[in-house]
């Protein structure tokens, strides 16, 4: 875990960064050892920071809803098989003119309470051929969400059919083209 204050734009460079280092890494060692992945997790809110245990073993620790937040969307990359998630709310305290893109990519709910988060994707942290391919058709996507946010399903998987014609191994998109289609044929036709 790393603590960024004021701002999340320091965690999103530092996770751009880590990217790119384990990229170069894979790519030194490639043949000798496995492929390495990390998944990150970003939020942002207040923490308490404190020294606990005894005299002889004390250690450093943060308590608080925004750590517990961040541990959990860590734990949410594997399964997005994205290697930065952040959060809606993490996102707005960037300003307008802020360098990042980033997509969306589900609502999760959280382990310790009943409400659910935004996910986004941080499109800057992928190797560079797919960073560019992903902004390329980040206009089609967004309209994909647009529309199924707006329970529009017909049209939100007439645009995700059309966006993975483009790029065709994208799980997030297939993902979320599979969950409009369950509704879709979860929901009554009116007669």
């Amino acid at each position: 875990m790393a603590l960024f204050p004021l701002t999340p734009i320091n965690a999103y460079n530092a996770a751009i960064d880590m990217n790119k280092t384990l990229r170069e890494l894979n790519t030194q060692y490639a043949g000798q050892i496995p492929q390495l992945k990390i998944g990150i997790g970003i939020h942002y809110g207040s923490a308490m920071l404190g020294i606990v245990g005894q005299k002889h073993r004390l250690e450093g620790t943060v308590i608080s809803s925004a750590v517990n937040t961040a541990a959990h969307v860590e734990s949410l990359t594997k399964q997005y098989k994205c290697s930065v998630l952040t959060t809606k709310d993490t996102i707005a305290q960037l300003a307008r003119s802020q360098p990042f893109k980033f997509r969306f990519v589900d609502h999760a709910f959280l382990k310790s309470s009943h409400s659910s988060i935004e996910l986004y994707q941080l499109i800057d942290a992928e190797e560079e051929f797919r960073k560019q391919l992903l902004s390329n058709y980040l206009p089609l996507y967004a309209y994909a969400v647009k529309t199924y946010k707006e329970n529009d399903q017909e049209n939100a998987l007439k645009a995700l059919e059309e966006y993975l014609d483009k790029i065709d191994n994208d799980f997030v998109a297939s993902r979320l083209y599979n969950t409009i289609k369950a509704l879709q044929n979860s929901t009554p036709k009116p007669h």
